[in-house]
């Protein structure tokens, strides 16, 4: 905030170093000894500027928080093909406070063949290669890029499950490879 002293003859100058600052409702609105208003809660608040029985007075409004960063996490992701990674989006407000956003954000993968991703952030990985992706809310955005790499070998059956012959007999037994793209493979030999 900025005093400013006017003379008699028309002359002015910044007096607001000199001046005593308060503020009617400290619990809305707080003022240093600089001039520094901080809010503190939304509301309305007198600040006042006091200098040898000389006043002047201002209202000031404090307006709820506002949402100056979006932060994706984790943020250099990298997901197989057929798997999943969940997003998260985290606002910071122009109070420093944090909130978790990933429910209210829009999720946008521009022109991604390599990944899907769901209104809640939910990456599923296709085929490798890279990709950007973003979290907006109002005109605040934050983005990442996600890597997806090969499928990769999650679990192996084998075929038979209870295999049983004659002695002297032989059973041809199959290993299946199952991958985290959903694809198979004979890994028997």
């Amino acid at each position: 905030l900025v005093a400013t002293a006017v003379f008699t003859n028309g002359a002015t100058q910044d007096y607001s170093w000199l001046v005593t600052w308060s503020a009617a409702d400290e619990a809305k609105l707080t003022v240093s000894a600089a001039g520094v208003a901080t809010g503190v809660a939304e509301g309305s608040a007198t600040v006042t500027a006091n200098l040898d029985g000389l006043t002047a007075t201002l209202d000031v409004t404090v307006t709820a928080a506002t949402l100056t960063s979006l932060a994706l996490t984790p943020a250099a992701p990298t997901v197989a093909a057929g798997t999943t990674l969940q997003l998260t989006a985290t606002g910071t407000f122009s109070d420093a406070t944090t909130q978790d956003l990933t429910s209210q954000v829009t999720w946008t993968a521009p022109g991604s063949a390599v990944l899907t991703l769901s209104t809640s952030g939910l990456v599923t990985g296709v085929v490798p290669g890279s990709a950007a992706v973003t979290a907006s809310l109002g005109d605040v955005t934050g983005s990442l890029t996600i890597t997806v790499t090969a499928a990769v070998l999650s679990s192996i059956t084998v075929t038979p499950s209870m295999p049983s012959g004659a002695k002297g007999t032989s059973v041809q037994l199959v290993a299946t490879g199952h991958f985290t793209n959903d694809a198979t493979q004979d890994l028997t030999s």
